[in-house]
């Protein structure tokens, strides 16, 4: 649910951005989830006890929002900087969207049509979350993309995953964003986001 959410999101602000010119950018964002228009998004089966139920807007708006953490590249062995793992395991948890266990808000500015734009590509290239690995796997993470026939990107990395840090000193590997789809790897190395996607070297 919290996948869809964010998708939904995504393309209000996408519909906002035609609206609204200028540098002082205040999208008109409309109500992403309206009890009337769900209800009549899917035609009723045969059987009503199968047809779809759908939850409430009071229930949808009540969601919490997804915390959104600092990602870093995933290197294959040999790539990466000199002792990338070590500078990892010191890095602290670092909130780029969301609100931390005391309260505390953080989000990037949303100002300018540009930041608008900018917040939409952090929510896309987002991890929908992150598993622990052992060292091993986690530093030879790379090498299996290799084998699986996933080329590298440009600069060395390996496309569609990143690592995660929730807790300092634990290093995960980040998995699902919406780019992991939704963004293919072009021959020269870069990534043409939008496009569709090869996961899983397709």
């Amino acid at each position: 649910m919290r996948f869809q959410k964010w998708h939904v999101v995504l393309f209000m602000a996408a519909v906002g951005r035609a609206q609204v010119p200028g540098s002082d950018f205040h999208p008109v964002i409309p109500r992403a989830w309206d009890d009337e228009q769900i209800a009549s998004l899917e035609l009723p089966l045969a059987n009503p006890l199968g047809s779809p139920k759908h939850v409430s807007a009071d229930y949808y708006y009540r969601i919490p929002v997804r915390t959104i953490y600092r990602q870093y590249p995933v290197y294959p062995p040999g790539h990466g900087p000199e002792g990338y793992f070590s500078w990892l395991r010191q890095q602290e948890p670092e909130i780029v969207w969301g609100e931390d266990k005391n309260g505390k808000r953080y989000a990037p500015p949303l100002k300018t049509e540009a930041d608008w734009i900018k917040a939409g590509e952090i929510v896309f290239d987002s991890v929908l979350g992150s598993i622990p690995l052992a060292d091993r796997a986690l530093e030879t993470l790379g090498e299996d993309a290799s084998k699986r026939g996933l080329p590298l990107m440009k600069d060395g990395t390996v496309p569609f995953v990143a690592f995660r840090i929730v807790e300092k000193g634990r290093v995960e590997i980040g998995l699902g964003s919406c780019g992991s789809c939704h963004t293919r790897l072009m021959p020269d190395g870069t990534l043409l986001k939008g496009a569709q996607g090869q996961y899983s070297g397709r």
